[in-house]
């Protein structure tokens, strides 16, 4: 029979975090690439949260499809909050475009730490997605 203690005791980072020979480069086909297709209002809303914000990049194009943002947020923000221990933190996903293609591929995590964005870029939290400053 399994026992939960060795996976309660686990660092939670080990869990969301891959170490690869070699880290993995994302390119994007400009600088602002992130912000394609994000409607100004949304930056605005965006700006008034609580500081402490990073850009999460969950992957696939499935944050593109409004029926499935819900539990594209619930599983961010359950890994986000078993690695920073906070309950304080908040997820803002991206407003749907006019079709599919026009939909944000990026989602905004706000309200952590110093130490909390340290930790989460810092480690390549892959099972979420890439996770940049903003």
């Amino acid at each position: 029979m399994r026992t939960l203690t060795a996976s309660a005791s686990r660092n939670p980072l080990e869990k969301y975090t891959k170490k690869p020979d070699e880290k993995l480069e994302i390119h994007y086909s400009s600088p602002t690439a992130a912000f394609n297709n994000i409607n100004i209002d949304q930056v605005i809303n965006w700006q008034a949260c609580p500081s402490g914000k990073l850009l999460a990049h969950p992957f696939s194009n499935e944050i593109r499809t409004p029926e499935m943002q819900p539990e594209i947020k619930k599983q961010v923000f359950a890994a986000i909050i078993e690695i920073t221990q906070s309950n304080n933190i908040g997820c803002y996903m991206p407003k749907p475009g006019a079709s599919f293609r026009d939909t944000p591929t990026v989602m905004l995590i706000y309200n952590l730490t110093n130490e909390q964005q340290k930790i989460l870029l810092g480690r390549d939290v892959t099972s979420l997605g890439r996770v940049q400053p903003l």
